[in-house]
């Protein structure tokens, strides 16, 4: 009897959704692996990465990564939001839960939070309604090691994804290529010739009007570099091609340093991986002071006669070569005339 009864229930099942019991039935004997039809259908959109602290909201920060080539690479420390969508043509989550599992062995589960309405989406040429979930609290905020997780929408289940702790990329040298103003290069005592100094984290001394080309060398291959002055507030990218030191390496060119200069650099390596701050670069320009002059009146007065020769003695001192000394004479309304001093 219960066989019977039994075989009854399959038979109805069968005659009542002939599609679900084929499905179910070749699930069974493995010849299909088709996921069993869902009432909630969700998709992981991707992570969001959150801008770092000291970093210019002008900054351009990579877009919302996703899962398409495998795991997502984040700078240690980093923290992102993770966004995820539910197609609202089925039944919209109350809320979806991530299950995650650190490399430290950490297990948990966390609650994702409804973000707005259902909108209009368009992903592949096709047009749905989603409403959007987000998360970015523990463990996506200030992240310390490597995670994997799943997110769970009512009956619907998808993972896993991971995402992947690395090093940030880093400014780990920088030089300086100097080409100082003509008047202060001297060949014949190689003096100011030009140059190659090694950048002082406190800050380096030029002079006035040097011609300067910044070059970094970086710990990872990069992508790309962004320069923030952080006096005009412009922003300079360069991007970096090539492979070996040259994927590691940036230049910045200073036409002439006629005032104090800082910048900041921000970094993005291949994996789209930014540097969790800025490193500074401080440029003083040390100003040409004017030559100094002593003089006096040898062997005479302030009062003379109308005939007079005036002896005039003096010194002319400068950091650098003198290039001409001159007095300018004027003897009553008369024009004033250059006399030239020897």
């Amino acid at each position: 009897v219960a066989a019977v009864a039994l075989a009854a229930s399959v038979i109805a099942f069968a005659t009542a959704n002939a599609p679900f019991f084929s499905q179910a039935a070749e699930r069974l004997w493995l010849l299909r692996d088709e996921p069993w039809p869902r009432r909630t259908k969700i998709e992981v959109v991707g992570i969001e990465m959150q801008r770092p602290e000291g970093v210019s909201q002008n900054a351009e920060l990579p877009p919302l990564l996703t899962f398409d080539k495998g795991p997502i690479k984040v700078a240690r420390g980093a923290s992102f939001n993770l966004r995820v969508v539910a197609d609202a043509s089925a039944v919209v989550p109350e809320f979806c839960s991530v299950r995650y599992w650190t490399a430290d062995n950490e297990f948990g589960s966390v609650r994702m939070k409804k973000i707005g309405r259902v909108r209009a989406d368009e992903t592949g040429g096709r047009q749905r309604s989603v409403q959007g979930f987000a998360f970015d609290g523990k463990p996506f905020k200030g992240i310390l090691s490597s995670v994997s997780f799943d997110v769970v929408g009512n009956d619907h289940r998808v993972g896993s994804y991971a995402v992947e702790v690395v090093d940030s990329p880093a400014v780990v040298e920088t030089k300086l290529d100097c080409s100082f103003p003509a008047y202060m290069v001297d060949e014949a005592t190689s003096s100011w010739l030009p140059r190659t100094l090694d950048y002082l984290p406190s800050g380096t001394q030029l002079p006035r009007g040097s011609k300067v080309v910044i070059r970094g060398k970086a710990n990872k291959d990069l992508r790309r570099v962004v320069v923030r002055n952080l006096d005009t507030l412009e922003e300079t990218r360069i991007d970096v091609a090539g492979d070996g030191e040259a994927a590691r390496s940036f230049a910045y060119p200073v036409d002439s340093l006629m005032a104090n200069l800082s910048l900041e650099v921000l970094l993005v390596d291949r994996d789209q991986v930014f540097s969790d701050r800025p490193f500074r670069i401080a440029l003083a320009a040390i100003p040409d002071d004017a030559p100094r002059i002593e003089t006096r009146l040898r062997g005479i007065g302030s009062a003379v006669t109308p005939d007079v020769v005036v002896p005039l003695l003096g010194k002319v001192t400068d950091d650098y070569q003198v290039n001409a000394t001159w007095a300018d004479v004027q003897v009553g309304d008369a024009e004033p005339r250059k006399e030239k001093l020897t």
